[in-house]
């Protein structure tokens, strides 16, 4: 099976837009032009036949499924209550919490205090809080603007946490 159309399709069963699921699992210590290379290597992974990719080791954790099964198996035949299953049973490396505030700002939802603070301290040691601020205002903003265009926020059938 193609490691690209699993992650289109798990994508696309999630109800994230390619810049959507970009922001949720490039690390929000990124810069513009890192994100942007990021959003151009997953559009590569999706249209082409890849069978491996930089981007699994930060996909995992946010699409809870490990990149063995994404690199082998064929998800896109998979029921609602099959995909449930496979992300019940993962046991990969957890989201940081950087990654876990910018999901919970993706779904529309505010982190909890303890989140943001731990997340705070992560952009503090990587010396990027400004950046971090940045990225979520900026994801806040993009969800308005979908939500003004009409066009639907897809749902988000996984919990994130």
């Amino acid at each position: 099976m193609r490691l690209g159309a699993n992650v289109s399709y798990v994508r696309e069963y999630l109800g994230w837009t390619r810049t959507g699921f970009t922001y949720r699992f490039a690390p929000a210590t990124f810069d513009h032009n890192n994100r942007k290379r990021c959003y151009d290597n997953l559009r590569s992974l999706e249209v082409r036949k890849q069978h491996s990719s930089e981007l699994l080791a930060w996909m995992e954790p946010v699409l809870r499924i490990s990149a063995a099964v994404l690199q082998t198996d064929d998800l896109t035949q998979l029921t609602h209550d099959a995909m449930s299953s496979l992300r019940a049973r993962y046991v990969g490396p957890p989201m940081d919490a950087l990654t876990v505030v910018v999901n919970r700002c993706c779904d529309g939802v505010e982190p909890t205090p303890d989140e943001y603070r731990a997340a705070m301290e992560q952009a503090d040691k990587a010396g990027n809080r400004e950046e971090v601020l940045q990225l979520q205002e900026k994801i806040a903003t993009e969800r308005r603007r979908w939500h003004r265009g009409g066009s639907p926020l897809g749902p988000n059938r996984w919990d994130q946490a």
